[in-house]
């Protein structure tokens, strides 16, 4: 699969990448036009692991959807390797926490849109 950025190379300083990688058929085309948009800046890729996306509070809403999802998301050392195959040479994994005592305001959110509908 052809996977474009419609930039110059070394366009951008900074990548900021969120939650997207379950989102490409193959993530080696898309992981390397973002090295070659990449002037000598960071790449930040924040994903999530299979057992992450299990454990989600998105899971009570959208089961289905979620578990597709969580299928399609690779390890962490098969992120790390296809960040090399694409031409990253310094590839740091660091873990990062969602806070244990996060409120879900999905529900309230919902409930106060579909009244003013």
């Amino acid at each position: 699969m052809l996977f474009v950025i419609n930039y110059a190379d070394r366009s951008f300083s900074g990548v900021l990448y969120t939650l997207a990688i379950h989102h490409f058929a193959a993530i080696i085309p898309a992981f390397k036009e973002i090295y070659r948009i990449l002037a000598a800046g960071n790449f930040v890729l924040f994903t999530a692991t299979l057992e992450q996306i299990s454990k989600s509070w998105l899971v009570e809403y959208f089961p289905e959807a979620i578990h597709k999802s969580a299928e399609q998301m690779p390890s962490l050392e098969q992120v790390r390797y296809t960040l090399n195959e694409a031409g990253f040479n310094s590839v740091n994994i660091e873990p990062y926490s969602i806070s244990k005592n996060l409120q879900d305001l999905f529900y309230i959110v919902v409930n106060i849109v579909l009244k003013y509908i």
